[in-house]
Protein backbone atom coordinates (compact mmCIF):
# COMPACT_ATOMS: atom_id res chain seq x y z
CA UNK A 1 0.00 0.00 0.00
CA UNK A 2 1.40 3.40 -0.97
CA UNK A 3 1.99 5.98 1.70
CA UNK A 4 -0.45 8.85 2.05
CA UNK A 5 0.68 12.44 2.37
CA UNK A 6 0.71 14.19 5.70
CA UNK A 7 -1.45 17.28 6.15
CA UNK A 8 -0.22 20.64 7.32
CA UNK A 9 -2.38 22.66 9.68
CA UNK A 10 -1.57 26.30 10.36
CA UNK A 11 -2.59 27.60 13.74
CA UNK A 12 -2.65 31.31 14.53
CA UNK A 13 -2.98 32.76 17.99
CA UNK A 14 -3.04 36.31 19.27
CA UNK A 15 -3.38 37.91 22.66
CA UNK A 16 -3.04 41.60 23.48
CA UNK A 17 0.20 42.67 21.78
CA UNK A 18 1.56 39.26 20.71
CA UNK A 19 0.73 36.92 17.87
CA UNK A 20 2.17 33.68 16.55
CA UNK A 21 1.64 31.22 13.74
CA UNK A 22 2.91 27.66 13.69
CA UNK A 23 2.56 24.85 11.17
CA UNK A 24 1.96 21.34 12.53
CA UNK A 25 2.53 18.23 10.44
CA UNK A 26 -0.42 15.90 11.02
CA UNK A 27 -0.03 12.28 9.90
CA UNK A 28 -2.99 10.78 8.05
CA UNK A 29 -5.55 8.92 10.14
CA UNK A 30 -5.14 5.14 9.75
CA UNK A 31 -7.82 3.42 7.68
CA UNK A 32 -9.38 0.52 9.61
CA UNK A 33 -11.81 -1.69 7.66
CA UNK A 34 -14.24 -4.04 9.40
CA UNK A 35 -14.53 -7.22 7.36
CA UNK A 36 -16.60 -10.40 7.48
CA UNK A 37 -16.53 -12.05 4.06
CA UNK A 38 -13.55 -13.13 1.94
CA UNK A 39 -13.88 -10.38 -0.67
CA UNK A 40 -14.02 -7.64 1.95
CA UNK A 41 -11.00 -9.13 3.73
CA UNK A 42 -9.06 -9.13 0.46
CA UNK A 43 -10.06 -5.55 -0.30
CA UNK A 44 -9.00 -4.45 3.19
CA UNK A 45 -5.64 -6.17 2.81
CA UNK A 46 -5.06 -4.25 -0.41
CA UNK A 47 -6.08 -0.80 0.82
CA UNK A 48 -6.19 -0.42 4.61
CA UNK A 49 -3.75 0.26 7.43
CA UNK A 50 -5.76 -1.97 9.78
CA UNK A 51 -8.27 -4.76 9.29
CA UNK A 52 -10.72 -5.79 12.01
CA UNK A 53 -12.63 -9.03 11.50
CA UNK A 54 -16.31 -9.18 12.43
CA UNK A 55 -16.62 -12.95 12.34
CA UNK A 56 -17.43 -13.79 15.94
CA UNK A 57 -15.13 -15.23 18.59
CA UNK A 58 -14.99 -18.90 17.66
CA UNK A 59 -11.30 -19.74 17.17
CA UNK A 60 -12.03 -21.54 13.90
CA UNK A 61 -13.72 -18.44 12.47
CA UNK A 62 -10.94 -16.08 13.49
CA UNK A 63 -8.31 -18.53 12.22
CA UNK A 64 -10.09 -18.68 8.86
CA UNK A 65 -10.15 -14.88 8.65
CA UNK A 66 -6.48 -14.52 9.61
CA UNK A 67 -5.47 -17.15 7.05
CA UNK A 68 -7.57 -15.47 4.36
CA UNK A 69 -5.85 -12.15 5.05
CA UNK A 70 -2.33 -13.58 5.23
CA UNK A 71 -2.78 -15.60 2.04
CA UNK A 72 -3.86 -12.47 0.17
CA UNK A 73 -0.97 -10.47 1.64
CA UNK A 74 1.40 -13.07 0.20
CA UNK A 75 -0.42 -13.06 -3.13
CA UNK A 76 -0.08 -9.30 -3.62
CA UNK A 77 3.40 -9.12 -2.14
CA UNK A 78 2.53 -6.96 0.85
CA UNK A 79 4.42 -7.34 4.12
CA UNK A 80 2.53 -8.69 7.12
CA UNK A 81 4.18 -6.00 9.24
CA UNK A 82 2.59 -3.26 7.12
CA UNK A 83 -0.94 -3.91 8.39
CA UNK A 84 -2.47 -4.38 11.84
CA UNK A 85 -4.74 -7.42 11.95
CA UNK A 86 -7.40 -7.59 14.65
CA UNK A 87 -10.96 -8.55 15.44
CA UNK A 88 -14.19 -7.50 17.08
CA UNK A 89 -14.53 -9.98 19.94
CA UNK A 90 -17.93 -10.87 21.40
CA UNK A 91 -17.16 -11.21 25.08
CA UNK A 92 -19.25 -11.01 28.25
CA UNK A 93 -17.43 -11.68 31.50
CA UNK A 94 -19.66 -12.65 34.41
CA UNK A 95 -19.29 -15.13 37.30
CA UNK A 96 -22.65 -16.65 36.28
CA UNK A 97 -22.06 -18.35 32.92
CA UNK A 98 -25.75 -18.61 32.03
CA UNK A 99 -26.24 -14.93 32.79
CA UNK A 100 -23.25 -14.13 30.57
CA UNK A 101 -24.72 -16.20 27.72
CA UNK A 102 -28.09 -14.45 28.08
CA UNK A 103 -26.39 -11.05 27.95
CA UNK A 104 -24.29 -12.09 24.96
CA UNK A 105 -27.20 -13.41 22.88
CA UNK A 106 -28.02 -10.06 21.28
CA UNK A 107 -24.48 -9.31 20.13
CA UNK A 108 -24.00 -12.88 18.91
CA UNK A 109 -27.11 -12.58 16.74
CA UNK A 110 -26.06 -9.19 15.43
CA UNK A 111 -22.58 -10.37 14.39
CA UNK A 112 -24.01 -13.57 12.89
CA UNK A 113 -26.18 -11.30 10.78
CA UNK A 114 -23.05 -9.79 9.22
CA UNK A 115 -22.35 -13.19 7.67
CA UNK A 116 -25.91 -13.32 6.35
CA UNK A 117 -26.32 -9.89 4.81
CA UNK A 118 -28.47 -9.62 1.68
CA UNK A 119 -26.88 -11.47 -1.25
CA UNK A 120 -23.84 -12.46 0.83
CA UNK A 121 -22.35 -15.86 -0.11
CA UNK A 122 -22.93 -18.56 2.50
CA UNK A 123 -21.05 -21.50 0.98
CA UNK A 124 -17.82 -20.79 2.86
CA UNK A 125 -19.50 -20.71 6.28
CA UNK A 126 -19.14 -23.60 8.75
CA UNK A 127 -22.21 -25.70 9.61
CA UNK A 128 -22.52 -24.08 13.05
CA UNK A 129 -23.13 -20.70 11.39
CA UNK A 130 -24.55 -21.40 7.94
CA UNK A 131 -28.17 -22.18 8.90
CA UNK A 132 -28.44 -19.21 11.26
CA UNK A 133 -26.86 -16.88 8.71
CA UNK A 134 -29.40 -18.05 6.12
CA UNK A 135 -32.20 -17.34 8.61
CA UNK A 136 -30.77 -13.88 9.30
CA UNK A 137 -30.51 -13.22 5.59
CA UNK A 138 -34.21 -13.87 5.15
CA UNK A 139 -35.75 -12.82 8.48
CA UNK A 140 -33.44 -10.46 10.37
CA UNK A 141 -35.50 -8.08 12.50
CA UNK A 142 -33.89 -4.83 11.36
CA UNK A 143 -36.52 -2.78 13.20
CA UNK A 144 -34.97 -4.09 16.41
CA UNK A 145 -31.33 -4.18 15.31
CA UNK A 146 -28.98 -4.50 18.30
CA UNK A 147 -31.93 -4.87 20.66
CA UNK A 148 -32.73 -7.76 22.96
CA UNK A 149 -36.38 -7.92 21.89
CA UNK A 150 -35.53 -8.65 18.23
CA UNK A 151 -37.61 -11.53 16.86
CA UNK A 152 -34.57 -13.31 15.40
CA UNK A 153 -33.04 -13.62 18.89
CA UNK A 154 -35.19 -16.72 19.46
CA UNK A 155 -33.11 -18.53 16.84
CA UNK A 156 -29.84 -17.80 18.66
CA UNK A 157 -29.41 -20.78 20.98
CA UNK A 158 -27.29 -21.03 24.10
CA UNK A 159 -25.02 -23.48 22.30
CA UNK A 160 -24.48 -21.08 19.42
CA UNK A 161 -23.73 -18.17 21.75
CA UNK A 162 -21.18 -20.28 23.64
CA UNK A 163 -19.47 -21.30 20.37
CA UNK A 164 -19.63 -17.95 18.60
CA UNK A 165 -18.87 -15.73 21.61
CA UNK A 166 -16.85 -15.78 24.83
CA UNK A 167 -19.28 -15.79 27.74
CA UNK A 168 -18.60 -16.80 31.31
CA UNK A 169 -16.31 -16.33 34.30
CA UNK A 170 -12.97 -14.55 34.03
CA UNK A 171 -10.96 -17.78 33.86
CA UNK A 172 -12.94 -19.01 30.86
CA UNK A 173 -12.69 -15.61 29.16
CA UNK A 174 -8.92 -15.50 29.57
CA UNK A 175 -8.52 -19.02 28.16
CA UNK A 176 -10.79 -18.40 25.17
CA UNK A 177 -9.40 -14.94 24.40
CA UNK A 178 -5.86 -16.33 24.57
CA UNK A 179 -6.75 -18.77 21.80
CA UNK A 180 -7.58 -15.80 19.59
CA UNK A 181 -4.57 -13.65 20.39
CA UNK A 182 -2.32 -16.66 19.80
CA UNK A 183 -3.58 -16.71 16.21
CA UNK A 184 -1.59 -13.52 15.61
CA UNK A 185 -4.06 -10.74 16.31
CA UNK A 186 -2.49 -7.32 16.80
CA UNK A 187 -5.57 -5.67 18.30
CA UNK A 188 -9.07 -6.50 19.51
CA UNK A 189 -12.25 -4.47 19.96
CA UNK A 190 -14.54 -5.63 22.76
CA UNK A 191 -18.21 -6.20 21.91
CA UNK A 192 -19.92 -6.71 25.24
CA UNK A 193 -23.45 -6.42 26.50
CA UNK A 194 -25.72 -5.03 29.15
CA UNK A 195 -28.04 -6.81 31.59
CA UNK A 196 -30.41 -3.83 31.31
CA UNK A 197 -32.33 -3.36 28.06
CA UNK A 198 -34.03 0.00 28.70
CA UNK A 199 -33.94 2.94 29.16
CA UNK A 200 -30.83 3.98 27.25
CA UNK A 201 -29.04 5.73 30.11
CA UNK A 202 -29.47 2.85 32.52
CA UNK A 203 -28.50 0.40 29.79
CA UNK A 204 -25.21 2.22 29.15
CA UNK A 205 -24.44 2.52 32.86
CA UNK A 206 -25.05 -1.21 33.35
CA UNK A 207 -22.81 -1.97 30.36
CA UNK A 208 -19.98 -0.02 31.99
CA UNK A 209 -20.45 -2.00 35.20
CA UNK A 210 -20.50 -5.25 33.22
CA UNK A 211 -17.31 -4.30 31.40
CA UNK A 212 -15.60 -3.76 34.75
CA UNK A 213 -15.62 -7.56 35.16
CA UNK A 214 -13.51 -7.76 32.00
CA UNK A 215 -11.21 -4.93 33.03
CA UNK A 216 -10.51 -6.41 36.45
CA UNK A 217 -10.65 -10.14 35.74
CA UNK A 218 -9.43 -10.60 32.16
CA UNK A 219 -7.39 -7.65 30.95
CA UNK A 220 -4.55 -8.02 33.51
CA UNK A 221 -3.71 -11.42 32.02
CA UNK A 222 -2.79 -9.72 28.72
CA UNK A 223 -0.61 -6.90 30.05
Amino acid sequence: MGSRNTSTISISASAACTSASVAIEVPPAPVDIAATGPKTIQMAVETADRISFAVGSAPSRVEWAVNTAVEHLEKIGRSRDSISIGAFVNLVCDPDEQRAINIGRMIAGMVAHFAGMKNAPLDHLPPELKDLAAHMQAQYDMAHHAQEEAQHAGEVTDEFVDWFSICGPAEKCVERLRLLTDLGLDHVYLLGGSPVAHPHGERQAAMVDQTRNFAEGVLPAFR
